[in-house]
């Protein structure tokens, strides 16, 4: 047990007095192998993975189609009524593979675009041309197209089109007061003046009714503002006592200029038209009519009587300067579009007389026969887009032009063979067949404003014929309704 002891001692011992000596060694080994390593560790690039995964990604970028507009709004800044104005937006393939353009789609039919082209090679560019067709109103407009293409990063592009829309030649007064007491309707003079500054002549000066005001022009003149002198003629102004002034101009981006009048006539009616809503055949309607001196003089009624029939005065009431008229409006029995109309004329003792307007609107449909069913039934076979032909800022006989789609709910090809208007403001001026549908091209004329009213209406019918099916033939109604612009063709 003592020898033990003493051999354990004596290990333990050995392995104090060599330790120090094993790690020395084992250091000298490690530095011999940092030193060995370290031109092998000079000699190699230093690679990180921050630097090198931006450059895949970009080269794999570049391999793909990438379009780059230069601007993608165009200001045109001011530009004139009616007028074609162009704007270009150039684009490049700055990517590494073929860029394809598809359809480009438009907000609008005042805009129209051009492109050369659908395909574009790596680092070639195009111009996607954009012609605005300016309208008949004054106004900050903005419109735009959309562009869709095979860079997924770009797959719609969106370019606008910004203008200010304006009057290029101004008129002063813009608005012609005219009144019976005074000389020469108290008309002064009118001055046209150019915008830009830019010069013009009068090719023309109009008026409503077989020129009730007229005015005298040198055509060869040319300058960039003009004074003129009319003259109006007082009966034919009474009996067209709403209705514009046009002159025909030269300028560039100024056709014409119009400027509304308005005669100040003995009396008027209020309200100016009576209108009635959701009523029924032969049920009676109590309305009040009011008469009176637009000068504050005192006149006097003979009588009243009614056009059609339909409107009786029950009593009048007279204040000062002005009647008040109590009548009865009995609508008759329906008629084919639910709509009546009558005028009352009044009377009035040494002046001209007065018509009154009376227009009403049923509540219901008339009861539909065998025949006006079956008709019915086959409008419902045919859809028309859009349902309801809508014109705003329309000028009266200034045509425009609009296209409406025809198509067959059950799928049956068929064919447009003519068109007919109810008021002759709609014609059909041309029509294509696309797939299984038709594209109508209507003409809209605006007629002079009726019953004084700023709004117009017509009913296009369309006849159609099922193929194969000589026997099967109909007519598709498609309603047509405007607006006037700036109140400018209030006359008869």
């Amino acid at each position: 047990m003592k020898i033990n002891k003493l051999s354990l001692r004596f290990t333990l011992l050995s392995f104090i007095l060599l330790l120090p000596i094993g790690c020395r060694q084992q250091a000298a080994k490690v530095q011999n192998i940092e030193q060995t390593a370290e031109p092998l560790i000079k000699a190699a690039p230093i690679i990180e993975s921050k630097e090198i995964a931006p450059k895949q990604i970009q080269q794999v970028a570049n391999l793909l189609p990438r379009i780059s507009f230069e601007k993608k709004v165009c200001d045109l800044g001011e530009v004139g009524q009616d007028t074609k104005n162009t704007c270009e937006f150039k684009f490049t393939n700055t990517g590494q593979d073929l860029l394809k353009i598809g359809n480009i789609k438009r907000t609008c039919g005042c805009t129209v675009f051009e492109l050369e082209k659908k395909e574009y090679a790596p680092g070639e560019t195009g111009i996607v041309k954009v012609s605005y067709i300016a309208g008949s109103s004054t106004a900050h407009m903005e419109k735009s197209i959309d562009v869709p293409t095979n860079d997924k990063d770009n797959s719609n592009v969106k370019l606008k089109i910004k203008a200010n829309v304006v009057q290029m030649v101004e008129a002063t007064p813009s608005k012609l007061q005219l009144s019976l007491r005074q000389e020469n309707a108290g008309i002064s003079e009118i001055t046209l003046k150019s915008r830009d500054n830019k010069p013009f002549s009068i090719k023309g000066f109009q008026s409503t009714n077989r020129n009730s005001i007229a005015a005298g022009f040198d055509p060869n003149a040319i300058a960039s503002e003009f004074v003129l002198h009319p003259k109006t003629d007082f009966e034919k102004l009474k009996t067209t006592p709403k209705g514009f002034v046009e002159v025909q101009l030269t300028h560039p981006q100024c056709r014409s200029v119009r400027i509304p009048y308005e005669l100040l006539l003995d009396f008027k009616a209020i309200p100016e038209m009576v209108i009635l809503a959701n009523v029924k055949p032969q049920e009676v309607v109590t309305r009040e009519i009011t008469i009176a001196s637009n000068y504050g003089e005192d006149f006097e009624i003979e009588s009243t009587e009614s056009k059609n029939g339909m409107v009786k005065v029950l009593g009048q009431d007279k204040t000062e300067n002005s009647y008040k008229l109590k009548v009865h409006i009995i609508p008759p029995m329906t008629t084919a579009n639910n709509v009546f109309s009558d005028t009352l004329y009044v009377n009035i003792k040494g002046k001209d007389r007065l018509a009154v307007d009376c227009r009403g609107f049923y509540s219901k449909p008339a009861v539909a026969t065998a025949n006006t069913q079956q008709v019915e039934k086959n409008i419902l076979r045919f859809k028309t887009d859009p349902p309801v032909v809508k014109v705003r800022d329309a000028n009266p006989g200034q045509a425009v032009t609009a296209e409406v789609l025809v198509a067959a709910t059950d799928g049956k090809d068929f064919q447009v063979e003519s068109a007919s208007s109810q008021k002759g403001i709609v014609e059909l001026i041309g029509k294509e067949k696309v797939g299984d549908r038709y594209k109508l091209k209507l003409k809209i004329t605006p007629p002079p404003s009726e019953h004084r009213l700023e709004v117009f209406s017509d009913v296009l019918y369309v006849t159609i014929k099922s193929s194969g099916n000589d026997s099967d033939v109909m007519k598709l109604p498609i309603p047509c309704r405007g607006t006037y612009a700036r109140n400018l063709a209030r006359y008869r």
